[in-house]
């Protein structure tokens, strides 16, 4: 007795792009998305060029908004650029959004956002104290629930012991 499980290997769609670009199906972005970042690998201008294709496919195929900020995420996390050029993407975004009066940007907006205090948070305790341990990730959390000049304030003055005490009373 055995289980079958019927295989899709995502490249094999790499031939039926016209196919693809006419669904009206959320995962197929996703799937177009894996095969322009294969293609484009080493090649950042047209990755760019490519995910402001399938991000503008987003918001033009009328899906649900939660959709879209949740498709941006994965697109975004596949498709990384170089700085310079996810600078110039997020400005195009923007535009786009504005010319349009969008609100789903500034959802993605808040969520890159959120992402990049997280990593600055994570970025000072691991060089304050060396490796982001359990205990420490632990904190990370509570401290994106104060505003920016608070949390800046606490990581840069308070001791490791301190922060930990600190921060356990307020998740228990």
């Amino acid at each position: 007795m055995g289980i079958e499980f019927p295989i899709a290997k995502l490249i094999d769609y790499k031939t039926q792009w016209e196919e693809l670009d006419q669904s009206r199906n959320p995962f197929v972005v996703v799937v177009m998305a894996h095969l322009k970042t294969k293609a484009t690998t080493g090649q950042p201008q047209q990755r760019k060029q490519w995910k402001w294709t399938l991000v503008r496919k987003l918001f033009e195929q009328g899906y649900r908004r939660n959709d879209v900020v949740e498709l941006f995420r994965l697109i975004d996390w596949m498709m990384t650029l170089p700085d310079r050029l996810e600078r110039e993407f997020r400005t195009e975004l923007r535009q786009y959004q504005e010319e349009r009066q969008m609100t789903y940007v500034t959802s993605i907006e808040r969520l890159a956002k959120e992402e990049g205090q997280r990593e600055i948070i994570e970025n000072i305790l691991k060089g304050r104290f060396g490796a982001l341990d359990e205990q420490l990730g632990s904190i990370v959390d509570p401290l994106l629930a104060l505003p920016p000049e608070e949390y800046t304030r606490l990581l840069l003055e308070l001791s490791r012991e301190d922060l930990l005490a600190r921060f356990s009373q307020t998740q228990s």
